[in-house]
């Protein structure tokens, strides 16, 4: 006999839990179904990784506004600013230097077998290479490019440890991209969760000592444990044979430095506007200034930590499943549109609620800077996903223009209209990048997609993995399924 046993999702008023499970009724309640919502979620790696990258974004993210709340409280907004565009230097000089070796893993370490460990070394090693080159024209140029910041080079020991941070910076990059190669991306969570404790710490530690290079010193403390904790520990968790050393000989993976250095320089373009901002503010309008751009920067960008976590895991997905790319790119693009939507919302209507922490200065000249910096993310989003998808199909060019276009509009309106607009230009100028940048890559899209329309033969049918457009096709077939 079949016994029918009904699955309803609200109980009856007289029908306890206890009588219900007696009588074999099973009672869905909206806990079991947020529950089985997330099982579902992450049991699309699409949205595990991303989810877990997301979470890595928000954690620097809050972690780097409170950085920043505490140092403004400390130390003076001239120092403030000064080390703002010190970090900033940093960061930049991290991307510079990475030779774009993390994409290049995203793509090649799936493929490598037993030459992942060397592999892993070797870009690691390349990259600390690159980054002492590169921190050490920089600290000697400064007297050229930033005499601002000509504290970094007073003394021995801070010309040296400034270009050791660079070098951990660099190295972390590389290693939390290497992790979502290996599909272990919540070991990039796990690592920069403590190095955000540290950081956090360190200025009030610090705050008897020199600014504003401690300040400097205790912002790169997170990515020196990180590479610690990821060399020593969590990389030999993603993979079982890796052992961290120093490799260059024989590395096997000079095929891959053509495909990352067309990422790279991709990755430099989109990148410029985060890094160079800040120092063109300080080289124009002082570090005080400075300051007040920098926070309404920070705080802005933690919108398009949703876009850009689901853009990589779009690249880490597509590589391994070309023939999902379209499909993926919509699972990708409607998540990240609604989060984007509901924060830039937020941070629009709340921009002198959330500055409020830094004080009342920071609330009159950046309010207007954050909220032109939130409309922005939304056509931010779009191109987020537009930079993944040609990632994947290796289309170089077309990364190379678009980032390209977004980097020349930002820097050169930017610096345009500081003079006549003050902060609020480079908001504006960041603006009119990003909608013109989504407004090609949309345009794009449907042009491609309807020429594929035009051209397919009558009565042809598209077999099952064709649905995309020729922008969305990989341009071979994937060399291994995962």
């Amino acid at each position: 006999m079949l016994t029918y046993l009904p699955q309803i999702t609200k109980p009856k008023k007289d029908l306890p839990l206890e009588a219900a499970a007696e009588i074999g009724i099973e009672i869905v309640g909206p806990t079991q179904r947020l529950r089985g919502l997330a099982r579902r979620l992450f049991g699309i790696r699409l949205y595990a990784n991303a989810f877990y990258l997301w979470a890595n974004s928000a954690i620097i993210s809050a972690s780097g506004l409170i950085f920043w709340i505490v140092v403004a409280r400390l130390y003076d907004a001239e120092d403030v600013g000064l080390a703002a565009a010190a970090v900033s230097a940093l960061m930049l000089l991290g991307v510079v230097s990475n030779l774009g070796l993390g994409l290049g893993l995203i793509r090649f370490l799936p493929e490598a077998d037993d030459g992942a460990v060397p592999l892993l070394n070797g870009s690691f090693t390349l990259g600390a290479l690159a980054a002492t080159a590169t921190a050490t024209a920089f600290l000697v140029g400064l007297p050229l490019w930033s005499p601002s910041l000509a504290f970094l080079r007073e003394q021995p020991l801070q010309f040296a440890l400034y270009a050791l941070f660079a070098i951990f910076v660099t190295v972390w990059s590389i290693q939390m991209q290497a992790f979502v190669a290996l599909r272990r991306a919540e070991f990039v969570l796990l690592a920069s969760t403590a190095g955000s404790v540290l950081k956090l710490g360190l200025p009030l530690a610090l705050a008897a000592f020199l600014a504003p290079f401690t300040i400097v010193g205790a912002w790169a403390s997170a990515a020196v444990l990180g590479v610690a904790v990821s060399s020593f520990w969590l990389l030999r968790h993603a993979h079982a044979a890796y052992r961290p050393a120093i490799n260059l000989k024989r590395w096997p993976a000079l095929n891959m430095l053509s495909y990352s250095f067309g990422n790279h320089i991709s990755m430099l373009l989109l990148s410029a506007p985060d890094f160079v901002l800040p120092l063109i503010v300080v080289s124009r309008l002082g570090g005080e200034k400075g300051a007040y751009f920098y926070v309404a920067w920070a705080v802005s960008m933690v919108i398009v930590t949703v876009p850009v976590s689901l853009s990589l895991s779009l690249f880490s997905e597509g590589s391994h499943y070309r023939q999902r790319l379209h499909g993926d790119l919509w699972r990708a693009l409607g998540p990240a549109l609604v989060v984007s939507v509901l924060a830039a919302g937020v941070l629009f209507f709340a921009a002198d609620k959330l500055l409020l922490p830094f004080g009342g200065d920071y609330i009159r000249e950046g309010r207007d800077v954050l909220r032109l910096l939130a409309l922005a993310a939304l056509p931010a989003c779009v191109t987020s996903v537009y930079v993944g998808v040609e990632r994947v199909r290796k289309a170089v060019r077309r990364l190379i223009l678009i980032s390209l276009l977004i980097a020349g509009i930002t820097l050169g309106g930017g610096y345009a209209l500081l003079p006549s607009m003050g902060v609020k230009g480079v908001a504006i100028a960041w603006l009119a990048a990003q909608c013109m940048a989504a407004a090609i890559a949309t345009g794009q899209y449907f042009f491609e997609r309807s020429r594929l329309t035009r051209t397919r033969s009558p009565g042809g049918r598209r077999g099952p993995g064709c649905t995309a457009s020729p922008a969305l096709t990989p341009a071979e077939p994937a060399s291994r399924q995962g």
